[in-house]
């Protein structure tokens, strides 16, 4: 032991001290500790003549603090709390992951499905930063990184998280005010939302629609600001499905059609070879990764409690009708 620390008696007696000071009985201080009340005396005994003082008058079936006493445990109070603090603090330590993901998949896709994440492994903590903004990995900016786009730099170890798809939605309110019947009227008559960097126009030729000409729009560069404006009844948004699956699964959202315009990108985890020798952050790669398979499996399930609607559906409690093919309702007439 350093010089420094040779004049301080065994933690234990300092400890047990502090506990019978505070329940001023051997007994009720042995069962916190969980101790026998014969070794709750002994340390009271050695931490005496190790001080050379008598911290306690003994009574009957309690103890006092001495003049002694109760100054000694004024000044080892601090002191005993600050190593519990510290002791806390190691055992309770997290590992950090930093994780650099896109805004509207974090807001949409993961926060979701974080609480699962968080109940199966309490020992990391995610730093999650959401930025368009390319983070650094080598730099240590992330560790991992959740980027749409094409394929990565090869300097980079990275796995396909998931194709995706772009198709158009709508809150069922705002179609209800349209007072339409079919998805070339809807197309007509409503206001397109799109991403400036996906116009509305090659889901229209992939359907067989004209743009319409006098169709008002709106355009934004925020996928998340684009949902919110579809869901805020706004109008109709062309949107990746990865992001809406769980709105239109819940209600928020009405697909409008199956037709669907593949994207040219896709969603990569991307990290370094270093980082993944680190346990945790193998850990939270693989659950990113494996989160996507039950994406895919889940994608297509269809809930019977009245909130999953099809276009298709919606047409048919409201005029009685039913096609045979959901795309077919919009067909224009030649």
């Amino acid at each position: 032991m350093s010089q420094k620390f040779n004049r301080i008696p065994p933690i234990q007696f300092l400890v047990a001290f502090e506990a019978v000071a505070r329940h001023q009985r051997f007994g009720a201080a042995a069962e916190e500790l969980c101790v026998s009340q014969s070794a709750i005396s002994h340390r009271i005994r050695e931490l005496e003549k190790f001080l050379g003082v008598v911290l306690f008058e003994r009574h009957t079936r309690s103890v006092e603090l001495t003049l002694e006493g109760v100054r000694f445990l004024d000044q080892i109070t601090d002191g005993l709390s600050c190593i519990d603090s510290a002791v806390r603090a190691i055992r309770t330590h997290r590992e950090k992951v930093k994780l650099s993901i896109l805004p509207s998949f974090a807001r949409f896709w993961l926060l979701p499905r974080l609480v699962k994440f968080q109940k199966a492994r309490p020992d990391i903590l995610l730093e999650i930063n959401s930025t368009t903004r390319l983070a650094n990995i080598e730099k240590g900016e992330a560790d991992i990184s959740v980027r749409f786009g094409r394929m990565p730099n090869d300097d980079f170890v990275y796995e396909k998280l998931m194709d995706d798809e772009w198709f158009p939605v709508a809150n069922r309110t705002y179609l209800d005010s349209l007072n339409v019947s079919n998805l070339a009227d809807v197309i007509r008559t409503a206001t397109l939302i799109e991403h400036k960097r996906q116009p509305w126009t090659p889901w229209l030729d992939l359907h067989g629609f004209a743009i319409p000409d006098k169709s008002h729009r709106l355009t934004f560069t925020d996928t998340a600001l684009m949902i919110d404006a579809a869901m805020c009844c706004e109008g109709i948004a062309l949107v990746r499905g990865s992001l809406v699956r769980d709105l239109i699964s819940n209600g928020s959202l009405v697909r409008l059609s199956l037709t669907s315009l593949p994207s040219e990108s896709a969603y990569w985890i991307i990290s370094s070879k270093s980082n993944l020798q680190r346990t945790h952050l193998r850990a939270v790669f693989d659950w990113l990764h494996g989160l996507t398979q039950n994406h895919e499996n889940d994608a297509d399930q269809h809930t019977s409690d009245g909130k999953n609607l099809t276009f298709d559906e919606i047409l048919s409690q409201k005029y009685g009708t039913q096609s045979k093919n959901h795309d077919q309702v919009g067909t224009p007439q030649n």
